[in-house]
């Protein structure tokens, strides 16, 4: 399972782009993914963001208590 790098990535650099998150798995894991896989990340990375944007917004503790992670 890559999704945990990709999450630490973003947390490090939360502008990284889906591409380059792709061309650093394609690196990482040269068997395992291709181009193909660009859209999927690009998905996964907006949900990331949107969780991000409601940490600052809220903070970690409201978003606790709703459930979600």
């Amino acid at each position: 399972m890559v999704w945990p790098q990709v999450e630490a990535w973003l947390d490090l650099d939360p502008a990284c782009t889906a591409a380059a998150i792709l061309r650093r798995l394609e690196e990482a894991h040269p068997a395992a993914l291709s181009k193909k896989n660009l859209r999927t990340i690009q998905r996964r990375v907006k949900v990331w963001r949107s969780n991000y944007a409601k940490r600052l917004v809220f903070g970690q503790a409201s978003l606790t208590e709703e459930g979600c992670s």
